[in-house]
């Protein structure tokens, strides 16, 4: 609840230009437009100047709006349902996403990320403001689960098929070493049988010698 609090606290004093842009809804340039038109109509708020522009949504400054304005609860909702909220998700891309993280084991504001519904800088913002979950900048986050039977499997068909690659990359080895001592030998045996002729023909040579005296 204390951590709620603090929570609630830093964001109540950031104004709503500061939010949309740290959340990566606007940039500084689309901030500075909006205050310098805002001197001008003065009846106008910030983000409705932002609105206008077109650069976020009417119902995603109205969410920050109202939210500041709110006391945190004692326990804060999950990330898909403050998106819902926000208009940044719509329950059909809840239901998909879900559908998908049932599969993949990967958390909910990643797989939204991935899929492109928001940015990593929105769903950083999200997780540190309004949810316990820990902040993982620019990493997939994934549950943690138990290994499945088919999981373990796998892993120890890998091992399994590892071991045996490197068994036979030995006898490959072993079979190349063999083949060249086998070379050696040949070369060997050949040089000897060719000293062994020429020593022949020295000798015919010096009988030929010896009867012609």
């Amino acid at each position: 609840m204390e951590n709620n609090q603090l929570k609630y606290h830093q964001l109540k004093n950031k104004l709503i230009g500061e939010i949309l842009q740290e959340a990566g809804f606007v940039n500084s340039d689309q901030v500075a437009v909006a205050l310098m038109e805002q001197s001008f109509y003065t009846h106008l708020k910030l983000g409705e100047i932002l609105a206008l522009h077109g650069w976020v949504n009417q119902e995603l400054v109205d969410f920050f709006a109202e939210r500041i304005q709110l006391p945190p609860k004692k326990e804060a909702k999950k990330i898909g349902e403050y998106l819902l909220e926000a208009g940044l998700l719509t329950e059909k891309d809840i239901q998909e996403i879900l559908k998908e993280q049932h599969k993949s084991g990967v958390k909910f504001g990643s797989l939204a990320v991935l899929r492109g519904c928001i940015k990593q800088e929105t769903l950083n913002f999200f997780l540190k403001y309004f949810t316990n979950e820990g902040l993982n900048d620019n990493h997939l986050q994934y549950k943690i689960r138990p290994l499945s039977k088919q999981s373990k499997f796998t892993n120890s068909h890998k091992n399994t098929t590892h071991n045996d690659m490197e068994k036979e990359k030995s006898f490959v080895t072993s079979s190349h070493n063999h083949r060249d001592k086998q070379s050696l030998n040949s070369k060997h045996t050949k040089n000897i049988i060719d000293d062994q002729e020429l020593v022949e023909d020295d000798l015919e040579s010096m009988t030929w010698l010896k009867t012609s005296y």
